[in-house]
C-alpha cells in the first residue's frame, strides 16, 4: 500500500510536466479527484520553507514576517481563483473542466517555484548571491505567466487574447495587494530583501 510521501512524490514528478507544459499531463491531473491535497502542498510548502530558512539566517523570528508569508500564501491561492472566475463570467470561457480542476492544476504549477529555495539556502550558508533572487523572481514569474496562460486556454477553451488579459488582471490585482500588505505589516529588513535580492 502507498504512503502518503509516495503518492507526494508521484504529484511532484507530474507537476513538472505541467511547468513543461505537457498537454496530456495537464488534462490528466485536471481529471484526478485525489490531487488537490497534494497540489495545495506544492502550492504552500516553499514560502513556507523560504521563511524559515531566513529566519534561521537572520538568527531571529519576527512575527510581522510570518504574518507576511500567510499573506503571501492566501495571495497565491486569491490568484488563481480570480483567473477562473475572469475566465468563466468576464470573457465567458467554456467550463470544460471543474473551477477545482483549474485550481489544482495551476496550483501544481507552483512547483516552479520550488526553485527559490536555492537563494534561501545560500543564504542560510552565508554565500555571496549578487542579484541572484531577484533573477530567480523574474524567471520564476515570466514562466508562471506563461503556464498559466496555457492552462486557461486549454482548461476554459479561451482564445489567446483573452487568455493572456485573464492572467494579466489577475497578476496585477494580486501584485497590488501584495504591496498593501507588505507596506502594513513588512519590516523594514525583511523588506530590503524582497526589494533588494537578499543582499
Amino acid at each position: 500500500m502507498k504512503s502518503f510521501f509516495d503518492y507526494f512524490q508521484f504529484y511532484f514528478v507530474e507537476s513538472f510536466k505541467v511547468i513543461k507544459l505537457d498537454k496530456k499531463a495537464i488534462l490528466r491531473l485536471a481529471n484526478d479527484a485525489n490531487a488537490l491535497p497534494y497540489a495545495l502542498l506544492i502550492l504552500v510548502l516553499p514560502p513556507v520553507f523560504n521563511f524559515f530558512l531566513a529566519a534561521l539566517a537572520f538568527r531571529k523570528f519576527e512575527f510581522t514576517a510570518f504574518l507576511v508569508l500567510l499573506v503571501f500564501v492566501l495571495l497565491n491561492l486569491l490568484m488563481i481563483l480570480i483567473m477562473t472566475y475572469l475566465a468563466q463570467t468576464i470573457f465567458r470561457g467554456k467550463l470544460a473542466f471543474s473551477y477545482r480542476a483549474f485550481f489544482q492544476t495551476a496550483a501544481f504549477a507552483n512547483v516552479l517555484s520550488w526553485i527559490l529555495l536555492v537563494p534561501f539556502t545560500l543564504l542560510l550558508l552565508g554565500l555571496p548571491l549578487e542579484g541572484l533572487f531577484q533573477f530567480m523572481i523574474f524567471i520564476v514569474g515570466v514562466w508562471t505567466f506563461v503556464i498559466f496562460y496555457n492552462l486557461l486556454k486549454i482548461l476554459h477553451e479561451l482564445k489567446p487574447l483573452k487568455a493572456f488579459f485573464v492572467v494579466l488582471i489577475a497578476v496585477l490585482m494580486v501584485a497590488a495587494m501584495q504591496n498593501f500588505f507588505m507596506d502594513i505589516f513588512l519590516g523594514e529588513e525583511y523588506k530590503n530583501i524582497l526589494l533588494n535580492g537578499l543582499v
